[in-house]
């Protein structure tokens, strides 16, 4: 299902301007833009939650603790499977 949506005359350049350049379409150009904005805003809100947890000294202590314990099955020999 596609939608339609309203963009600015700047926009429309923009896109017109890499449509050119890339040969994708506008479409997917938007779809690209809209997933890389969307994986910068995660990893924005992962940061700013680890940030918060690193203040708990507590938590961020139990959070080194468990590392530790995933970091222990890198070193299980599965590797060589």
């Amino acid at each position: 299902m596609t939608k339609m949506s309203r963009i600015t005359t700047t926009t429309s350049t923009t896109l017109d301007d890499l449509q050119k350049s890339t040969g994708k379409t506008k479409q997917k150009l938007i779809e690209i833009a809209v997933e890389k904005l969307y994986n910068e805003y995660f990893v924005y809100k992962a940061n700013k939650a680890y940030a918060k947890l690193k203040k708990n000294k507590k938590a961020w202590q139990e959070e080194l603790k468990e590392r530790e314990i995933w970091n222990q099955t890198l070193i299980d020999g599965l590797e060589n499977e």
